[in-house]
């Protein structure tokens, strides 16, 4: 009787299986209760042990089994017994709530691009530990780690499927039936195993469940084959801190791997854990590399010279603090983009032995999907670099019949905060439209997302340790947080920003406190609309800054309670801390755009109603509008398609705040005009006026435009209708080394026939028709049957003549064809080394290469008629000669009986003819298979080529359409433009310098290509790598030709007196002042900082600032490359702002009188106290 396998069986006593799990080649998995009703897994392996039908899986596991029952850990799947039933084997294990593959899932459910960095290395590492378990103490290899086989149970691993464990003690096995191809390291597809395998495999896993890309994507077993032992790991969707450990562990050959798999993911935690660079740009050189920089030209004594000036403090040669930040609404996103090119900007030009710049995280939130879109575009002439799409966080409003559902605690999620009638005004489309409270109504519904991005985000940036002790010897900062930077953007005058930013501080701190991150500073930068301009445009968005001042100013009071309960979150957030630390206030600028014409879908449906007042200014509506009350459209959207001065200048200050370290400068001297024990308000308004030497921007053109010059050297084809004798002689000496002239040809054919006779062909001829020649008119005629077997060994070694075309008959003709198939053999598997040096060949490059191989397939066609026409003529020589054999041999039938010189002719001349004609065959054959054969390569050259020239065209350094350099970029007054300069400075380069940049660049390629150059070329990421690598490398090998031109250089052509640099300070000083309706307090603080490049030229000019401007407390800095003179207000009251007056406060009223609801973000806080 079989075994009964279903629900409710009982195939072992007690155990009763209650649903499948799962099912596979091997067999299935049930869920099972236990005796004592304790849950347990039952796999059923297929085949029938007891007749041997399709049991090798059972005997398979039976193997493992007895190699891993003595292996015991918390982190490996517990085995309770196994036992053979009716010939089936039953396992009985321990019941895992799910398995990685299925978390990764849900991470892809949820957006993400896989699992969180910081959640995977701890299943990373837990899975090492039993790994190295297994190979360090009972010498054993797993050999099927896949996501599938790694349980979760209450988040923590248990590795599982113990199918395919070898033994090491014999490194041969067979291994290759049951592994997976995905994951399965190289050597064991050739049935080696070593300690090194289950490494490999959990490399691929790794990226796989981070990135969502796998390593090596082949859809077939002989794809993946091919790829596991020959080709290069896909790395580019790891952080660029993760891909030289992962491509350690991922060595095809295994001692070159890591020692251990805690070693491997030790150096995974362990890395930089800024991984949002995405893609790569102008990247530093890595130690070790072999790319260094060539001196091309001398320093500079401003170079040289780099002491600490008088009256500066030095800067601080440590790390910078790490940041994450945050932007909130549409206003925020071109900051944020422009901030995240700045930072990568600066990670690309770090000179050897500086500190790297610090770790950023970025996040975006938005309720609009055009603004979402618009996340992912970048554009290196505007200055703003893409957000990953793991840093995006869509939070879309839903319909009306969404938000009145109740969640599973029974509550709305709009219940006592949100004014219920606005519900019946969404929009159409899931965005606020302006309104705030829907704004905070997206933050609630997709809270959990948000946190959980936040949480992920702060985990990655404390991962390494990251935690800037406070500065010693300073008693008034002791107690200053100068590790963590949280920085919020958002702006007040929307809906998404606006009603988000107060919930998105305090979700902050909330995570802080759970991961028990006290040194963590929270502070925003807030973008206020304009007071001047289009007084009804700018209504609404007043509106909502003032309330939103309001409730910052309330929630900052010291005894104001905060209170928030999102659904299916654990406990209440109830807080008395300030939402933020420090808040910077920047006003928008005023657009003069137009608008564009209007969407008739949207508009937000105004509800007109009368309402009695309600507690903190809302209305309570006493009788519905009719429809025609309803329509009222908000004002126009406009999408922000560049970048406004506003937008630099709060780019600027963040860039100065969290990339320099003026920022920490800034944050001490901030900390200590705070008074003690005193609660302020901390809105500051900072104002910047400085000049900017942009180094780094001219570093990347002329990098571009000297690597479009290198392209073009190397694609250039020479002259094809009169080529230099120089690239003439280079063709004719390559054609040489290959041996592919005529004379070289024959010799190898003539070679060829001697080895097969045993002598020289025309021996061998002589020997067999002397005896057969008549000496004389009257001599003896031949014997008919010494002739006709003299004959017959000459047609076995010659053949008979026949057509051009026809297969080789004779001896000597297949040798020649052997020798032609040898000669041809080698060089297919020479070519594609000699095509890779002549690529990198300095005469030829790629142009030269195309140009040369054309000439050869020209020089092979001629060769080939010629031959064709003597092998032709010989042909028809030896056939004549052969029918005078023919009648000879033949006479005795009745055929003509030929004359004794006829035949004498004949005997000499049809040997040496046929052999002529057989050489001059294998020529032809020869020189036709090389011509086929070299019109592969010349088309992948052509190809090559031309899409690399392609490439570097599409990439302009000059265009119509590039922006004007900023005002605050320093140029020499000639310049207008950083392409201009830029030519300038590659016009001075030498052809020593020329030869040295394309022979460094060429190394470059060549050192970071891990195949041929020209197979990289004809992909179109490998183009992309060669260009990019051709970019970084340049941009190490030029920064010394900008020595001969430097910031005080340019500064001095614009000022060249001292008079003139004190004017220019006074200008400065006065383009910084606060704007004109921030009235003074006696609480208010200002902050001034003057910043200049060191060395002894910096130092002259601190004192001439020290002279122009002689206020207490002016702070004097060092700053590479600018010129920087920062003012801030700080403390004042929020009802000083222009945006806090009389104009807002209008605006503000007349939306309570007039709208359908209030401008606040809830209606559950009675009264808005001012601070």
């Amino acid at each position: 009787m079989s075994l009964r396998i279903a629900a409710q069986a009982e195939p072992l006593p007690g155990y009763v299986l209650v649903e499948r799990l799962g099912a596979g080649g091997f067999g299935e998995v049930w869920k099972a209760v236990a005796p004592g009703g304790i849950a347990k897994a039952i796999k059923i392996i297929h085949g029938d042990l007891r007749s041997g039908v399709d049991a090798c899986f059972a005997l398979q596991e039976l193997k493992a089994l007895a190699r891993v029952k003595q292996v015991r850990h918390p982190y490996l799947l517990a085995l309770d017994r196994f036992d053979v039933v009716e010939g089936r084997l039953l396992i009985v294990m321990e019941l895992a709530d799910c398995n990685l593959w299925d978390r990764f899932v849900q991470c892809r459910e949820a957006g993400l691009p896989g699992i969180p960095r910081h959640e995977l290395l701890t299943y990373m590492l837990e899975t090492a530990e039993v790994l190295d378990l297994f190979n360090d103490q009972f010498q054993l290899q797993h050999l099927d780690i896949k996501p599938q086989n790694l349980f979760l149970l209450h988040n923590h691993i248990k590795v599982a499927d113990f199918g395919q464990v070898k033994d090491l003690q014999g490194l041969v096995a067979a291994v290759t039936g049951g592994i997976t191809p995905v994951y399965a390291a190289p050597e064991t597809f050739d049935g080696v195993i070593t300690r090194y395998c289950d490494q490999y495999s959990l490399a691929c896993v790794y990226q796989e469940l981070l990135t969502g890309r796998r390593p090596f994507d082949g859809t077939t077993p002989a794809q993946l084959l091919r790829q596991h032992l020959f080709q290069a790991p896909h790395l580019e969707p790891l952080p660029p801190s993760d891909r030289p450990i992962v491509a350690r562990a991922l060595a095809k050959k295994p001692e070159e791997r890591w020692p251990t798999v805690t070693a491997f993911v030790q150096h995974l935690i362990g890395s930089t854990p800024s991984g949002v660079v995405r893609f790569p740009a102008l990247r530093r050189p890595a130690e070790g590399s072999g790319v260094q920089s060539s001196p091309l030209l001398p320093a500079t004594p401003a170079e040289q010279d780099r002491e600490t000036p008088r009256g500066a403090e030095p800067a601080a040669a440590a790390a910078l603090s790490p940041a994450l930040v945050i932007g909130v609404g549409g206003s925020a996103l071109p900051i944020l983009q422009r901030l995240r090119w700045e930072w990568l900007q600066l990670a690309e030009g770090v000179p050897a032995g500086a500190p790297p710049p610090p770790p950023l995280e970025f996040l975006f939130i938005d309720t609009d999907e055009d603004t979402i879109r618009q996340a992912s575009e970048e554009s290196a002439s505007e200055g703003w670099a893409a957000l990953p799409q793991e840093d995006v966080i869509h939070t879309p409003l839903q319909r009306m019949a969404y938000y009145m559902r109740p969640r599973p605690s029974g509550r709305l999620i709009t219940e006592d905060w949100f004014d219920p009638p606005l519900l019946h005004v969404l929009p159409r489309q899931p965005r606020t439209e302006g309104v705030r409270m829907l704004g905070r109504l997206a933050f609630c519904d997709h809270h959990r997302l948000i946190l959980q991005r936040l949480e992920s985000a702060l985990r990655s940036l404390t991962l390494a340790g990251w935690n800037t002790p406070p500065p010693p010897n300073d008693a008034a900062a002791a107690d200053v947080p100068l590790g963590l930077t949280v920085m919020i953007l958002a702006s007040l005058g929307g809906g998404t920003g606006s009603g988000m930013f107060l919930d998105l501080a305090y979700a902050v701190r909330s995570r802080l406190q759970q991961l028990d991150m006290p040194r963590v500073t929270v502070q925003a930068l807030l973008l206020l609309p304009p007071v001047a301009g289009d007084a009804s445009a700018l209504q609404p968005a007043l509106a909502n800054t003032y309330a939103a001042l309001r409730e910052l100013a309330h929630y900052s009071r010291p005894d104001t309670l905060y209170t928030v309960e999102y659904e299916e979150l654990h406990g209440r957030i109830q807080t008395r801390q300030p939402p933020f630390d420090r808040c910077f206030v920047v006003q928008q600028a005023v657009r003069d755009t137009e608008a564009p014409p209007p969407r008739r879908d949207s508009a937000v449906l105004r509800l007109r109603t009368r309402r009695e007042p309600g507690p903190a200014g809302s209305r309570i509506l006493t009788r519905p509008a009719s429809r025609d009350e309803r329509l009222t459209p908000m004002p126009q959207r406009t999408l922000r398609l560049s970048l406004t001065p506003s937008d630099l200048l709060a780019a600027e200050i963040l860039r100065l705040h969290l990339l320099t370290p003026v920022g920490q400068r800034l944050r001490l001297a901030y900390a200590r005009s705070r008074g003690p024990g005193v609660a302020q308000l901390p809105l500051s308004w900072p104002a910047l006026s400085h000049w900017r030497w942009p180094r780094r921007e001219l570093l990347h053109r002329l990098a571009l435009a000297c690597a479009q010059q290198c392209v073009q050297r190397w694609t250039d084809l020479p002259a094809a209708a009169e080529p230099s004798q120089q690239f003439l002689t280079l063709a004719h000496h390559l054609w040489s080394e290959l041996k592919l002239t005529p004379a070289q040809m024959r010799e190898e054919l003539e070679q060829a026939a001697a080895a097969a006779l045993g002598r020289p062909a025309s021996d061998t001829w002589a020997e067999l028709v002397a005896p057969h020649i008549p000496r004389s008119w009257f001599a003896r005629w031949p014997q008919a049957a010494r002739l006709e077997e003299t004959v017959e060994q000459l047609i076995l070694l010659l053949g008979p003549p026949r057509p051009l075309g026809s297969p080789a008959v004779g001896v000597i003709e297949q040798h020649f064809s052997t020798t032609v198939e040898n000669h041809l053999h080698r060089l297919r598997k020479q070519l594609p080394k000699s095509l890779e040096t002549w690529c990198r060949d300095r005469r030829l490059y790629l142009g030269g290469t195309e140009m040369l191989l054309m000439q050869w397939i020209a020089v092979a066609e001629r060769f080939w008629n010629r031959f064709t026409q003597e092998a032709e003529q010989q042909a028809q020589k030896a056939r004549e000669h052969y029918e005078v054999l023919m009648n000879a041999v033949h006479a005795s039938r009745g055929l003509r009986r030929p004359g004794s010189g006829e035949l004498r002719e004949a005997l000499r001349g049809f040997p040496e003819l046929q052999y002529a004609t057989l050489l001059h065959r294998g020529l032809l054959r020869f020189y036709h298979q090389l011509r086929d054969l070299l019109l592969e390569p010349l088309g992948q050259v052509r190809r090559a080529r031309e899409q690399f020239r392609n490439l570097a065209e599409e990439v302009p350094t000059r265009s119509a359409h590039e922006r004007r350099p900023p005002p605050d970029w320093l140029l020499p007054p000639d310049c207008p433009n950083l392409d201009e300069l830029a030519q300038r400075l590659l016009r001075s380069l030498s052809p020593q310098q020329i030869e040295v940049i394309d022979t460094a660049a060429l190394e470059a390629l060549q050192e970071s290509s891990e195949g041929p150059l020209l197979s990289l070329l004809l992909e179109e990421r490998g183009r992309h790598h060669c260009w990019q690598r051709l970019v970084h490398t340049l941009a190490g090998l030029l920064p010394p030709c900008l020595q001969q031109i430097d910031f005080f250089h340019v500064l001095r052509q614009h000022y060249p007196s001292s008079a003139d640099i004190q004017e220019a300070l006074r200008r400065m000083f006065h383009a910084a002042e606060p704007p004109p309706g921030l009235s003074a307090s006696e609480a208010m603080t200002e902050l001034l900082l003057v910043a200049c490049p060191g060395g002894s030229t910096g130092a002259a000019l601190r004192d001439l600032t020290l002279q122009t401007i002689p206020l207490e407390g002016l702070l004097l800095a060092d700053l590479e490359d600018e010129w920087v003179l920062y003012r801030e207000w700080a403390f004042f009251p929020w009802e000083s702002l222009p945006q806090a007056g009389t104009q807002a406060a209008l605006a503000y009223q007349h939306w309570l009188e007039q709208c359908e609801t209030s401008p606040h973000c809830r209606i559950d806080v009675s009264e808005w106290k001012a601070f």
